[in-house]
């Protein structure tokens, strides 16, 4: 008896779920559990509920027509006119290629963890790479880096084997995989992933992949198509090359010499004018888009922390004004010694910038060439120009040429705030003896360049044609100085620790009527409150170079009314160590020239960047603001 009650209840059981299975996918028709019958069952469950349709609207019609007295037609059409149940293979197919890309990446997943096989996980790697972005996007995180390492490693293995086409065929399946298998890597550089992994070459799947696995290597591959051949031909595709950048370019900037010689690189590319046949997606490095040389721009920019502020009435969508973005940057690189190895690209490519710059200031309206005034006018009064040396010579002087060839300059120059720096520049090069010989160059007009900036500087008369017309090459026939704006200049000289520049000045021809006046007002100007406001180092400093100049000049007879020792009571701060030990071993104040003869003073006097423990906390004195120190007028 029990055994027949259990054989019963089995039997419901299994009767049941016979029939749950024979109708639940006439509910659902996703229902994975069916039976044989289930697709005739389903036939006749269509038939009655088309059928059903019909007979409910014909019902609805009779009654509101017949007993109602309303006519509802449009109703029952609505109702007639519903969409009819699609077969159920139809419905299966839908929902299978629905879930495909799910099914896909499960199966992946499957087939990668239930097997240790190596040739099972290479055959899964290359099956990735047909995959589409869609169905990866379904692996978990954990799987994604479980399909990296053994993916790096396979790439490893056979990279040094890529002559062989197989392998190379290989190799390229794994890029593609490689690039799919990382959507976040580059966010915003991969509108369309797929497209990329379809319709780029094997060379620039590869120079992708540099980017993605070392940022040291993405910036060596990088230098080396700059620097070689392969930047006139090599052709990429501009999403790749926005990788490459994006890799190439560290934030913050690494300090090493591959990251500045990349750096000045594309600094060539940006300033590079634009041709008619920069377009398209695929370009060489160096005619990239102008879209691309933006991206590099704003890569640059967010590296160094500092943007031109462009107005935005002169702001436009042209890259005219944008390459002068760069000009900051050379200012900077030219101001750092650290950077010498490559001074001399540095100064050709900020010469190109520069003369780009002149070439658009005739076309712009006034307050765009008022724009490139100012940002030339502030890499002429940076430090990167506080001594121009030859090398520097040719690029202050286009400058200045730029800057003398508008009509409007001097109503210009009146407006922006007094930079004895700026002087200090134009007395120098205004001082640099021109070439000899018959031929005649630009260095031959600059005298008169620089002497109508001087004027204007100083509100001095210019000169007029017949000045022009009649110039002698020999430097001592320039016209008078403005002695109270000289002064200033070589005081700022003095301060900046550049007094060699006046050593060479005391040599020069068109210095000789204007040295005795002064070092007059040099030696009025040491017995001054000014000269109390400079720091005690440098008090014995300006001391020394006046008297040295004195010596080279002939007129040590005035040498007796330069102060001989620090009037006022000295106080320890901020000095160096081994100057309150010449203070404390002296009886009461030690004269300038003691101190002048220590051996750390000498350090000093010789060294352009002295040390901490030579000057001290009161800074070194190659950077610092002249006007603090320096008087409008002496």
């Amino acid at each position: 008896m029990k055994v027949a009650w259990l054989v019963s209840i089995i039997g419901a059981i299994t009767y049941v779920a016979y029939i749950i299975a024979l109708i639940l996918p006439l509910v659902y028709p996703y229902c994975p559990f069916k039976v044989p019958l289930t697709l005739f069952v389903y036939h006749l469950y269509q038939f009655i509920d088309d059928r059903l349709i019909l007979l409910i609207a014909l019902i609805r019609h009779h009654l509101y027509t017949h007993l109602f007295g309303h006519d509802r037609d449009h109703e029952n059409f609505r109702f007639i006119s519903q969409p009819r149940k699609r077969p159920l293979k139809e419905i299966e197919r839908d929902h299978v290629q629905k879930c495909a890309t799910k099914v896909d990446a499960q199966s992946l997943k499957w087939l990668f963890s239930s097997t240790s096989n190596a040739s099972v996980h290479r055959s899964v790697l290359q099956a990735i790479s047909g995959m589409s972005s869609a169905t990866l996007k379904w692996l978990p995180d954990e799987y994604r880096s479980a399909f990296m390492v053994p993916l790096d490693q396979q790439m490893q293995h056979i990279e040094p084997l890529v002559p062989s086409p197989d392998v190379e065929r290989e190799l390229e399946l794994y890029y593609r995989a490689y690039i799919l298998l990382q959507p976040n890597h580059f966010p915003g550089l991969f509108p369309d992933r797929d497209h990329m992994a379809d319709q780029c070459c094997n060379e620039q799947l590869k120079m992708a992949l540099f980017s993605m696995t070392s940022s040291k290597k993405a910036l060596a591959v990088f230098l080396g198509i700059l620097l070689g051949p392969q930047r006139s031909s090599l052709t990429l595709h501009s999403v790749v090359w926005k990788i490459l950048v994006n890799a190439a370019i560290s934030f913050p900037p690494r300090p090493d010499s591959g990251a500045l010689e990349l750096e000045l690189e594309l600094m060539k590319v940006i300033e590079s004018p634009l041709t008619t046949s920069e377009s398209g997606d695929v370009t060489t490095i160096d005619k990239p888009t102008d879209e691309m040389r933006r991206y590099i721009l704003d890569k640059f920019l967010a590296g160094w922390r500092f943007r031109l502020q462009i107005p935005a009435r002169v702001a436009t969508g042209s890259f005219d004004l944008i390459f002068l973005s760069l000009i900051p940057r050379v200012q900077q690189r030219l101001s750092n010694s650290a950077d010498a190895s490559d001074r001399k690209q540095l100064i050709q490519t900020s010469l190109t910038i520069v003369e780009r710059a002149g070439s658009l200031i005739h076309s712009l309206p006034p307050e765009r060439s008022s724009l490139v005034l100012n940002i030339l006018y502030s890499l002429l009064s940076s430090e990167a120009f506080a001594v121009v040396s030859p090398d520097l010579q040719t690029l202050a002087h286009r400058i200045f040429m730029i800057l003398d060839c508008l009509r409007w300059y001097q109503h210009w120059i009146e407006d922006i705030c007094p930079n004895m720096r700026f002087y200090s520049v134009a007395y120098q090069c205004y001082l640099y003896s021109p070439t000899g010989g018959d031929k005649r160059s630009e260095k031959d007009e600059m005298p008169h360049t620089l002497e109508r900036l001087v004027s204007y500087s100083f509100n001095l008369p210019g000169l007029s044609n017949d000045d022009l017309l009649s110039y002698n090459s020999d430097l001592s026939h320039y016209p008078h100085f403005s002695i109270n704006g000289l002064v200033q200049v070589m005081l700022l000289l003095i301060k900046e620790h550049n007094e060699s520049i006046l050593y060479e000045w005391a040599r020069h021809p068109a210095m000789r009527n204007v040295w005795p006046e002064c070092l007059s007002r040099l030696v009025r100007w040491a017995s001054g409150e000014q000269f109390r406001r400079w720091t005690f180092l440098k008090h014995v400093l300006a001391v020394v170079v006046i008297g040295n100049l004195q010596n080279i000049l002939r007129h040590s007879g005035n040498n007796k009314s330069l102060p001989q020792y620090y009037s006022d009571a000295y106080t320890g701060v901020n000095q160096p160590p081994w100057l309150q030990e010449v203070f404390s071993s002296s009886d009461g104040n030690p004269k300038y020239s003691q101190i002048a003869a220590h051996p750390k003073f000498q350090e000093f006097l010789h060294c352009k960047r002295p040390t901490q423990e030579i000057v001290g906390d009161a800074g070194s004195p190659a950077v610092l603001s002249e006007s603090s120190y320096l008087p409008r007028y002496i």
